[in-house]
């Protein structure tokens, strides 16, 4: 996102493609150790826990999440462990 002097100007990064279900809105969560993502998907709602990782175009390091899975569930599973 960047201000052109006049307004706001948001650029697509990335496309994530969701088949027939669009999403509706969504929200994050981050508290340090672990960062969720909801989506809400028509009549339902997608967990995701995400791992995140920042590349430094200057100098191609990079710093990833210590989330070591990417794990799905519908509204109607539990967590693991919980």
């Amino acid at each position: 996102m960047s201000h052109n002097g006049e307004s706001f100007v948001a650029e697509e990064v990335v496309r994530h493609e969701t088949g027939p279900k669009v999403v509706m809105n969504c929200a994050s969560y981050n508290d340090g150790k672990h960062t969720l993502l909801v989506a809400g998907q028509e009549s339902h709602c997608q967990l995701y826990h995400v791992q995140t990782k920042v590349i430094n175009a200057a100098s191609g390091t990079s710093n990833s999440s210590n989330s070591t899975s990417n794990n799905v569930h519908n509204k109607n599973e539990k967590s693991p462990g919980k």
